[in-house]
């Protein structure tokens, strides 16, 4: 990871023997951000993208593959708009999604809340005032715990 102009960017040198096929030497990403904690978080997806772009490019040329990193060529694509997306035949069809009719237990505010009230914690007078002074969510909140036990209490 480099700083450069102010931004954060993911360089990584191209391997010797695909370097022919793409055409350079170094992989430059821009990670999109000045902030070194947000380009930590991002850095995942940037390493596996670009190795996801190294192992089509691989593919293409016809030298040996792993397949696990082929499988994430898909991700890749929107970085890589030159590349064509390259899928793995299966021979097992996919499972087909299970669709449950009936509404999750808890939300994700109703889980939040819980936390964030939980006896057992103790949190800073900064992180109480921001939770407690969030009026907007806080309704929101309200409306979906009411409708929640509304929905249980008729079931």
């Amino acid at each position: 990871m480099c700083l450069r102009g102010g931004q954060f960017y993911f360089r990584r040198r191209v391997p010797h023997d695909i370097r022919e096929h793409m055409g350079r030497a170094e992989i430059w990403r821009s990670l999109r951000t000045d902030s070194l904690k947000c380009a930590v978080r991002r850095f995942p997806l940037i390493v596996s993208q670009v190795e996801a772009e190294i192992e089509g490019v691989r593919a293409q040329a016809g030298l040996v593959v792993d397949p696990m990193l082929l499988a994430a060529v898909g991700a890749a694509a929107p970085m890589v708009p030159h590349m064509p997306v390259l899928r793995m035949a299966s021979s097992v069809p996919p499972e087909q999604p299970v669709v449950s009719s009936e509404p999750p237990l808890l939300t994700f505010g109703e889980v939040y809340d819980r936390y964030i009230n939980d006896p057992t914690r103790s949190w800073s007078v900064r992180t109480r005032d921001s939770y407690e002074t969030c009026p907007i969510e806080n309704r929101i909140l309200a409306k979906r715990r009411s409708a929640v036990n509304d929905r249980r209490g008729s079931s």
